[in-house]
């Protein structure tokens, strides 16, 4: 329903009289048809009723399936992106960024090795195959907006031992580090970033915040 509510709503917004055109007309319609060229004499419960709302729903219905299209369209092209971006070595993740903003769909790609290369201070040497994820349609609570996610993964070259084989030395990745970035966000400053043990599966994001805090309250322990 709250998508709904913002698809319409954006939809209002853009279109603005078109609604009312696509619905009243119809009913202007069949409000005249229906009582101004009577074709017999309505008696029962069923021509009283049932068939005016069946006929009210044939006209109204098919004009809501139409403007939802049409918003919903709309909408979607409208809305922000932002990309998870991943970093496999040999079989373990060991770097990821969670959201960072991204202009378009086209750019993930570059964008992400761009980001690889700012987490570990130079180029990395990759494997000449990537894995993305169509966007999913994502709803941020503290913005209270939705938008749309993306995810592409990157495999990094090893050699038999597992060991990262860098095309700089500066680059170098360690197979026992998991370094995660997260709040990459242009609204807020800076972002965070967690160091953990390397694993088979990405880590979520809710997993990385729960990881940060348990850090950060350990810190103040200390």
């Amino acid at each position: 329903m709250r998508k709904l509510f913002s698809i319409f709503k954006n939809g209002f917004k853009t279109y603005q009289y078109l609604p009312l055109i696509v619905v009243l007309v119809p009913l202007a319609v069949y409000y005249i048809f229906n009582n101004h060229i009577q074709l017999s004499q309505k008696t029962t419960f069923w021509d009283k009723v049932i068939d005016p709302a069946l006929s009210v729903s044939g006209f109204v219905l098919p004009a809501f399936i139409w403007l939802y299209y049409i918003f919903n369209k709309d909408w979607k092209d409208g809305l922000s992106k932002r990309v998870n971006v991943h970093f496999v070595l040999n079989k373990n993740y060991v770097l990821t960024c969670f959201e960072s903003n991204l202009s378009s769909e086209g750019d993930m790609r570059n964008w992400g090795q761009q980001i690889g290369l700012q987490m570990v201070g130079g180029n990395l040497s990759f494997l000449p195959y990537i894995n993305s994820k169509s966007a999913v349609e994502e709803f941020d609570d503290e913005r209270k907006e939705y938008y749309l996610l993306y995810e592409i993964t990157f495999y990094l070259r090893f050699d038999d031992n597992g060991d990262y084989i860098p095309t700089n030395p500066k680059a170098n990745i360690d197979k026992d580090v998991y370094r995660i970035w997260i709040d990459n966000n242009y609204d807020t400053p800076g972002n965070n970033e967690i160091i953990i043990k390397p694993k088979s599966q990405p880590i979520t994001l809710q997993e990385a915040r729960a990881e940060l805090a348990s850090q950060q309250n350990n810190q103040i322990i200390q």
